[in-house]
């Protein structure tokens, strides 16, 4: 019989489709640059959304930025409807979620943002099934970071060998199994339903 008590979700990619490029496409239609240059600006200033979805940088500090930099005609809600408006939500995800709760502790662990969460995440019909809540700018950590697992699983009241973590980033499923989690990688709904089962989860 399996030992697992607590089943624990990413949010991009796993419970909702992720696609910047739509973000991109959008503020290229309000900005003086082209859509390749803001391509390379993203690249190239990925630190600043890190510094956004570890909790240093706030909300307006990184929307303010982000006008600037990529020269935008763009008020900050404008900026900010655009920013998360880059969802598409896996409908069988959120159904495995609300069946997971009949027997498990069932929990969320993301990197993300405070638009995003209070704008996608927090919106989502997952959400209030959710026994726990870890986001990295809450946290001040992201993943692959050892203390954002932790916060998750101190929440849950579950040591690691209880819970099965479920990412589509390879690196953060290891970063798991280093601190004794079952952890699997999304690639699709059937291979998950499959991964889970291999993990004796009542599905």
């Amino acid at each position: 019989m399996s030992g697992i008590k607590a089943i624990i979700f990413d949010y991009g990619n796993v419970i909702a489709h992720v696609d910047h490029g739509i973000f991109l496409r959008r503020i290229a239609q309000r900005s003086a640059l082209s859509l390749d240059d803001l391509k390379n600006l993203a690249t190239v200033h990925q630190d600043l959304l890190v510094g956004y979805e570890s909790g240093k940088m706030s909300s307006a500090a990184f929307g303010a930025t982000i006008i600037e930099r990529c020269k935008l005609t763009m008020s900050l809600d404008e900026l900010r409807d655009a920013f998360v408006d880059i969802f598409n939500r896996i409908e069988p995800t959120i159904s495995l979620i609300r069946n997971l709760k009949s027997h498990y502790k069932v929990a969320l662990l993301s990197n993300t943002n405070e638009w995003h969460f209070r704008s996608e995440i927090k919106t989502v019909a997952a959400y209030p099934y959710f026994d726990s809540v870890t986001v990295s700018f809450q946290v001040g950590a992201m993943k692959p970071s050892a203390t954002i697992y932790q916060d998750a699983l101190s929440k849950l009241g579950v040591t690691g060998g209880e819970s099965l973590y479920i990412d589509d980033i390879p690196a953060y499923v290891d970063a798991a199994r280093q601190l004794g989690m079952s952890a699997v990688q999304y690639t699709s709904h059937d291979a998950l339903l499959g991964d889970l089962r291999t993990h004796g989860v009542e599905i």
